[in-house]
């Protein structure tokens, strides 16, 4: 049953879009559909980013996500389900493929979440994989109204990410007033690896975090998400988002003391 929580017609869907590096037109085209379907206004810039508002408000909790992943296309490829674990494979044999849960998982969650809420903001961005081509690019005033900033992109389940390669993505600001979620999810507050909410912490003073979302042995295809880890995820991000959507968490940023982290 699908409920703001537990979306799983969508889930498939989004996960069946074949996207990769430099070429997510598919994945655009997805989006915009969705987003037209809702009634939500959007815009994009000239590398293919689509920034997403709903409502007409003073502040909006925001999430972003990558729209590519690292497989190649493959349009054979089909999602399958067994038990608790949706998986991909070629129909003409039988072969596992990469199901991109990096970042479709986090394209999934990010648009619940737009169903989910009155006033919500959202940025898909292009090209992460290859340098965070897309998020590097972006038009960072479209965050100047934003509560926060999320990004469902790492593996496993248990994290929230608050530096990544030197830069301080929040402080206790935000972490005090979300403690008891974040323990009541059975998450920790810990380092990561390169992605978006990282190039705009280091270009914005929104408060952003990283969230892993319940995919696993990303880059490779024997890559699956666990259906359950990713409901649970889109839980925990609607509670931090209804936690904090009254307030804009900004913060000065001490300069990085070393270089980019890696992924995982």
């Amino acid at each position: 049953m699908n409920d703001i929580y537990n979306n799983y017609d969508l889930l498939v869907n989004t996960m069946s879009i074949q996207t990769t590096s430099y070429e997510t037109d598919r994945m655009e085209k997805y989006i915009k559909r969705f987003l037209n379907k809702n009634n939500i206004d959007w815009s994009t810039d000239k590398l293919g980013n689509i920034y997403a508002t709903k409502g007409n408000a003073n502040m909006y909790p925001t999430m972003v996500c990558h729209i590519d992943t690292v497989h190649d296309i493959n349009l054979n490829s089909i999602v399958k389900r067994h038990n608790n674990i949706l998986y991909s494979i070629d129909a003409t044999n039988m072969q596992r493929t990469g199901i991109g849960g990096d970042d479709k998982v986090g394209v999934y969650i990010t648009l619940q979440m737009l169903l989910n809420f009155n006033n919500f903001k959202a940025a898909f961005f292009v090209d992460e994989e290859v340098g965070c081509v897309g998020s590097r690019a972006a038009d960072m005033s479209f965050f100047d109204d934003s509560t926060i900033v999320l990004e469902c992109d790492r593996q496993g389940m248990g994290d929230f990410v608050t530096s990544i390669g030197g830069t301080q993505l929040s402080n206790k600001d935000l972490q005090n007033d979300i403690n008891s979620i974040v323990k009541n999810y059975g998450r920790s507050y810990t380092t990561g690896g390169m992605t978006d909410v990282q190039i705009i912490a280091e270009q914005h003073k929104v408060q952003t975090a990283n969230v892993n979302c319940g995919y696993y042995q990303p880059h490779t295809d024997d890559e699956f998400i666990i259906i359950d880890d990713v409901f649970d995820t889109c839980r925990f991000c609607y509670h931090v988002f209804k936690a904090t959507k009254h307030k804009l968490y900004r913060m000065d940023r001490p300069n990085k003391t070393y270089g980019w982290g890696n992924y995982y």
